[in-house]
């Protein structure tokens, strides 16, 4: 049988492979590492791990020295593998690319040799470079972010104009109120004083809601196919879940696409799912149901918390706020306009066994002509 050169056969390994003596100098390494950390065999051999692989001195977060030192002392001390958590650990550039630190991620592993007599010998560093997943992960997070702030944005218009169109029917009646006590004020000057100024200031309060009216008007955002199944997932995935609540999702994939705003759905959505949740807390379960009904899609968002008794149901959708437990989330007034907005209804029932089911129901895509 001929010789097998394992040096060879290592150093070719695909994996980034890194060997280390108990001192943590380095004795062997792998081709694939040297490519992924961007230096030369020859300049790291028999060099400490820490002087050859330093923290980014230009980054005061840097923990990479720290706890990779942390890990490989574990190995020495109980001789069994290491895993490590996704770090940050940048790498040097050569001189001859400028220079200085480039940004990586690595997902670590740490594993012992041992000798006959069970004595340390050797540690293999393993690494893999996961950068461009971290970057990809970084960038949708960012991207989330920005997509719930113009969320709040466009939910807080929705909030402004439907208290604008709220205060224009009680300003109107003052206003009138106002007129009348003009007329019969006859020539009590303290009266028509107090009067007019009462006058003139409601012509002021009128001129601004009708202005944040006028910002915020009765009309959908650019109409665009909506899938109620992806606006139902980042709904759920927004939603703080109390301890022991469960959702459970049924039917909501099978459903058709409706026409409408994205962002405007989603904030309904997850305005009922608060809600729920908050009411069905603790231990209880919300239940999702989706179903086509003719040209039309229903979504029933069912809670297990108490039933909402007859004087609270008669001016349930008059509420602009939904405050529960400190959740200040939309009210079931702006909740029905946004919905109304898009062609449907939104309905109150009692739930199956107790609580309250929302029934939201909106025309699919195509009875639109879309």
């Amino acid at each position: 049988m001929p010789d097998v050169d394992f040096r060879a056969l290592f150093q070719a390994a695909p994996g980034c492979y890194l060997i280390l003596a108990p001192d943590l100098t380095i004795v062997a390494v792998s081709d694939a590492y040297l490519r992924a950390t961007m230096t030369v065999r020859e300049t790291i051999l028999g060099r400490p791990l820490f002087e050859v692989f330093p923290d980014n001195p230009e980054d005061p977060t840097a923990d990479g020295v720290r706890n990779l030192r942390a890990s490989l002392d574990r190995v020495m001390a109980d001789k069994q593998r290491d895993l490590m958590a996704i770090q940050k650990y940048d790498i040097r550039r050569p001189e001859s690319e400028g220079g200085g630190f480039e940004e990586r991620y690595w997902s670590p592993t740490n594993s012992p040799v041992l000798d006959e007599a069970g004595a340390l010998r050797y540690i293999i560093h393993s690494v893999e470079d996961v950068t461009s997943l971290c970057r990809a992960n970084r960038d949708l997070r960012a991207a989330k972010e920005e997509s719930s702030r113009k969320e709040r944005i466009a939910v807080f218009g929705e909030m402004i104009g439907s208290m604008a169109h709220e205060l224009l029917n009680p300003l109107g009646v003052v206003a009138s109120s106002v007129y009348l006590i003009q007329q019969h004020a006859g020539d009590e000057s303290r009266v028509t004083k107090h009067v007019n100024r009462v006058a003139e200031h409601v012509q002021i309060a009128n001129r601004v809601v009708k202005a944040m009216a006028d910002m915020v008007k009765d009309h959908l955002p650019d109409s665009e196919s909506v899938s109620l199944a992806a606006a139902l997932a980042v709904a759920v995935d927004a939603v703080d879940l109390e301890p022991g609540v469960e959702i459970a999702v049924r039917g909501v994939a099978e459903l058709p696409p409706v026409d409408g705003g994205l962002i405007q759905l989603r904030q309904v959505l997850t305005s009922l799912l608060e809600n729920a949740v908050t009411i069905s807390a603790p231990n209880g379960r919300v239940k999702v149901i989706g179903r086509v009904d003719g040209d039309a899609v229903e979504l029933a968002v069912e809670d297990s918390g108490p039933r909402i008794d007859e004087k609270e149901r008669a001016g349930l959708f008059n509420r602009l706020v939904a405050n529960r437990a400190g959740r200040v989330t939309l009210g079931p007034a702006v909740v029905k306009r946004i919905v109304e907005q898009h062609g449907g209804t939104i309905r109150h029932e009692d739930g199956a066994a107790a609580g309250s089911r929302f029934v939201l129901r909106l025309p699919v895509r195509h009875a639109q002509g879309a």
